[in-house]
């Protein structure tokens, strides 16, 4: 049997394997899969060649779909735990029950929050619900980790190069697909290959995508690819290394010439450690022989371990740029996180010798480079909870009480019903304002402080004056329902589209809709369609971007006894002025 022969055996062994272990999590994923083709490729709604006007049926769907998602989600967690090969899944039985139960309750108070919590509380649900999904993965994937038997640094090295194997496969697959659609789409039947393709690839998700990624992070054989051990060593550690030195130079620049630190520098930073760390982890290992070497290897190898210390006092550097950003502008939820990334940078430097010293403490053997970093994932964990969920140590909550600060300080020196800002103060308050009206504790700020006639005027005040342009808010609804011809003889299709032309829906109410003698029994007419009323149904509803949700299809009487019915509609929309801009709308004209 030759090479390939052997490395298709060994492919065959590893799908069995993985499936054999994962079976529960792949029968979900690929179902999911399996629904969401259906659904797409039948409108929702078309069955046996008949429309189901019954919108329950779809509702039941996406029912199945959210739980089919969380419950695959919970069995990664307990095949990775529980089993290493799949046998003894009696001993599952409980866990699978106890993940069905929080899998059902999760997913029908996510497709019914809206009607059960507030928004307050729908905030913190979608926070737990993510909560459920991070630590089912997290622990998964520590397991996956530690039963791999290799260092951290080793493990990353065979992930990766494991995900580039598989990429390059399902980048061929993926081309050779479109191929084979395109070429069928020319040459033996006209068909819609994009649609197609979508759904060749939601296909591919489920059948090859999910079980060649279970196959890469639960593979223990340790890759001594040459290609990679020569791009990390030779390439990319090199790169890293003259970036640092790049920025030591402009360092020393600082402090010669007293210029203040560029607003890039932060995020040149910061983009430098997150490459790096990955890099130098990774390209330890691959530098040849110990200490005991020659000369040169045992100094390049020194110099990979200790980047991380080489690149530490950039991190001063960072403190000092955000720092000032939030003495002169407060802090923000971008800002907030760029702390938090700060204190994580702190503890990933720190990690290896506190590592160290508490396995000393229980008296464990000496660790090595790039040991017990996987425990970072828990770090990860608690901040999510701190920063996210938590409700005074949130980001949000953070923000709302820095941004209160600042909006109050300029605008407890200023009448409502006459403001005037100072240049200064409008550039101060208009910052904050903005970002208070994003801010959910912002939004119920404003609405217990202002009456309403006292919002509006600040909302329009700061839209007009501040440096922010002004906010216009995205509207869409469609629907795939059936509509009533009955009673006329005639139905025309129409599109139109609307650019940055402005409307305003509350004096220039109507819209044309016309026809050419080309369309239709040489009639040319342009008819004018009042949808005032359905663009103020569409922003009461309160949602800005969905489906159907009953507005849709929406019947409007014109004169001479025609009816237009709109199928489709978005827009963006005005609260300020009322106006709005990028009307499409897509429905027929009957009569």
């Amino acid at each position: 049997m030759g090479k390939l022969g052997v490395a298709i055996d060994k492919q065959k062994e590893s799908i069995k394997g993985i499936i054999k272990r994962y079976l529960v999590t792949l029968i979900c994923v690929n179902a999911a899969c399996i629904f969401e083709i259906f659904l797409d490729a039948t409108g929702y709604y078309r069955k046996s060649g008949h429309l189901w006007s019954n919108g329950s049926v779809r509702d039941m769907v996406e029912y199945i779909l959210g739980f089919l998602v969380l419950f695959a989600v919970g069995s990664f967690f307990v095949e990775s735990v529980f089993t290493e090969d799949g046998s003894n899944r009696k001993k599952l039985v409980l866990p699978y029950i106890l993940l069905g139960i929080i899998s059902i309750v999760l997913d029908i108070l996510a497709w019914n929050a809206d009607d059960i919590f507030s928004k307050m509380g729908q905030d913190m649900f979608f926070k737990t619900l993510w909560l459920y999904i991070i630590l089912c993965t997290v622990l998964g994937f520590h397991k996956l980790i530690k039963n791999s038997g290799m260092s951290f640094a080793k493990y990353c090295v065979n992930l990766v190069v494991g995900a580039i194997k598989v990429g390059a496969v399902l980048f061929l697959l993926n081309v050779g697909f479109v191929l084979l659609v395109t070429i069928f789409d020319i040459l033996i039947l006209d068909i819609d290959e994009w649609t197609f393709i979508e759904y060749v690839e939601l296909f591919l998700v489920g059948a090859v995508y999910v079980p060649y990624t279970l196959i890469c992070l639960t593979d223990k054989t340790e890759t001594e690819s040459k290609f990679i051990r020569s791009l990390l060593l030779w390439v990319l550690m090199p790169m890293v290394n003259v970036a640092m030195i790049i920025i030591y130079m402009y360092v020393l620049k600082i402090v010669v010439t007293g210029y203040m630190p560029k607003n890039e520098v932060f995020g040149i930073c910061a983009g430098l450690f997150c490459c790096g760390v990955v890099i130098w982890t990774m390209a330890y290992p691959f530098v040849p022989g110990e200490y005991k070497d020659s000369k040169g290897k045992a100094l390049y190898r020194n110099v990979i371990k200790y980047a991380k210390y080489i690149y530490a006092p950039f991190i001063l550097l960072e403190c000092y740029c955000i720092g000032i950003r939030i003495n002169e502008y407060g802090v923000t939820i971008s800002r907030y996180f760029a702390v938090v990334f700060i204190i994580c940078q702190i503890i990933y430097v720190a990690w290896e010798p506190l590592y160290g010293l508490v396995r000393k403490m229980f008296r464990k053997e000496k660790s090595g480079y790039a040991e017990g970093y996987e425990h970072l994932l828990y770090v990860g964990i608690a901040v999510y909870v701190l920063c996210v969920m938590l409700p005074f140590f949130s980001a949000e909550k953070v923000e709302f009480l820095s941004q209160k600060k600042r909006f109050e300080a300029v605008m407890n020196g200023y009448s409502v019903d006459e403001l005037n800002l100072a240049k200064d103060d409008i550039q101060s308050a208009s910052s904050a304002h903005e970002a208070l009206i994003w801010n959910i504790y912002g939004a119920e700020y404003f609405k217990e402080k202002y009456t309403e006639n006292e919002w509006n005027k600040i909302k329009k005040y700061f839209n007009q004056n501040g440096y922010a342009s002004v906010r216009w808010d995205y509207y869409k609804r469609t629907t795939n329902d059936a509509i009533s011809v009955s009673g006329y003889s005639y139905m025309y299709s129409f599109t139109e589209r609307y650019g940055s032309e402005e409307f305003d829906i509350e004096n220039n109410s109507a819209v044309t809709v016309g026809i050419n003698n080309e369309d239709l029994q040489n009639v040319e007419e342009t008819w004018n369609v009042d949808v005032r009323e359905l663009v103020q149904l569409v922003i009461s509803s309160g949602r800005d971007s969905a489906g159907n949700d009953g507005t849709l299809p929406y019947e409007i009487q014109m004169d001479g006894g025609k009816e237009c019915v709109v199928k489709y509609i978005s827009f963006e929309y005005n609260e300020v002025d009322g106006k709005i801009r990028y009307l499409n709308l897509e429905g027929y004209i009957l009569w």
